[in-house]
């Protein structure tokens, strides 16, 4: 029998220890990548949150802008009698990327819309009956659409109020 000399065994330990760490080093990137892969997939869905609830905010914030003016401009003109202006004005801002209707309720009935065939209907035929006893402006998110429920009023007494309907999908 032949004896092995020492460098053989030292190359083959050297072998067996560079396949052992070839191995370890490949579970380890793997494991890294996987972990690293898993915290930008959750920080991704994060920032997404964090971005759309911003986005919701902010188009609440700028809903209630508009709507402040309007409410006043509305029942100025509700109160001189000028109809035709306040639906022009509506039907303007209509127009914009957004919104879908505006309507103005007054007792239960729709006086005024972007909707024509809503003019004239009982309000709770379209929109739910909470918006009736809302003393305040109220923003409400329904299913992707925002509705801003703003009563208009006169010196001491609510005339009606409006009701502004926004689609975050576009």
């Amino acid at each position: 029998m032949k004896k092995f000399k020492w460098y053989v065994y030292f190359i083959f330990i050297l072998l067996a220890s560079l396949i052992v760490s070839n191995v370890y080093w490949i579970f380890i990137v793997n494991f890294t990548k996987e972990t690293y892969d898993r915290n930008c997939q959750t920080n991704i869905e994060n920032v997404k949150n964090d971005l759309r609830e911003k986005f919701v905010n902010d188009v609440k914030n700028f809903l209630i802008d508009v709507s402040i003016p309007l409410t006043f401009f509305v029942r100025d003109n509700i109160q001189s009698n000028r109809i035709y202006q306040v639906e022009e004005c509506f039907n303007q801002i209509v127009r914009n990327k957004g919104f879908k209707e505006i309507s103005f309720v007054s007792g239960n009935t729709i006086q005024i819309s972007t909707n024509k065939k809503y003019e004239g209907s009982n309000f709770s035929r379209f929109y739910p009956e909470e918006f009736s006893s809302f003393q305040k402006m109220t923003v409400l998110n329904e299913k992707n659409i925002l509705f801003v429920v703003s009563p208009v009023m006169n010196v001491n007494e609510k005339i009606g109020f409006i009701i502004i309907s926004y689609d975050l999908s576009q």
